[in-house]
This record gives C-alpha cells, structure tokens and sequence, in this order.
C-alpha cells in the first residue's frame, strides 16, 4: 500500500477487489510469511485452466454485485476447461479433441509415449467461437 504501482491503478481499489475473493469475503492482506493466503485458487490470469474451478472470480462475483459483470469472463473460462467431460476407455478426457488440429504450430505430428496424438492448436472454427 505504500509503493506506487506501476499502472498508475490505485492500491486500495484492487485491495478492496481483492478483499472479495473467497467465499467468505475475509481475503486478508498477506504481509509477512505469518499471514495465512486466501491460497487454493488461481493467482493471475483469468482464463486459467491449471485449476478446476476459478474460485477467486466466482467468490468475487457473489460477494459484490458490481462485479456481475465478470460472470460472462467466467462462463467463458468454465466453457475453455475441458476436464469433467466425458472419458475415453482408456480414461481420458477427450472433449475437446474434435476442436483441435492433429498438427503443432510447426507442422509436425507428436504422440505420447502410450501412441495417443498430442493434440495441435485449436482449429479455426474453435477460434472464432
């Protein structure tokens, strides 16, 4: 709170959005290694996969009515996540196969160890939607 930002952005906003970000709106300010974390949620970019669920942005979202705004931005996020789709027979999630080239950036064919196709970028089609 005592250094400027970068962006110009003031500190107690983004406190304050940030306060918001777990279920039970308690986010604290983590000061030193002695402060618990709201932790066991994304930390960045909002389109991140790498967790199951985006629990900072869901709490955000109903625990502050100007920030419903964000609920498309989440949807969003939630339709780009693959897992919890349906699986293959060999137990994995194949859900977004179909909206994928079989070819890398690069134009070349990898496969996993196990002879699955690693799958390329999404189409064109993918993209647009």
């Amino acid at each position: 709170m005592q250094t400027r930002n970068p962006w110009g952005y003031d500190n107690r906003e983004l406190l304050g959005m940030y306060a918001g970000a777990s279920a039970d709106g308690e986010c604290p300010l983590v000061v030193d290694t002695s402060t618990p974390s709201c932790g066991d949620s994304r930390l960045g970019c909002w389109v991140c996969t790498l967790v199951e669920q985006d629990k900072s942005m869901a709490a955000m979202i109903q625990n502050d009515q100007k920030k419903e705004w964000m609920m498309p931005l989440l949807d969003l996020r939630n339709a780009l996540d693959f897992r919890g789709g349906p699986i293959d027979p060999q137990g994995h999630s194949e859900t977004d196969r179909h909206l994928r080239d079989f070819r890398r950036m690069s134009g070349a064919v990898q496969l996993m160890k196990d002879g699955r196709l690693i799958p390329g970028p999404y189409i064109q089609e993918a993209r647009e939607t």
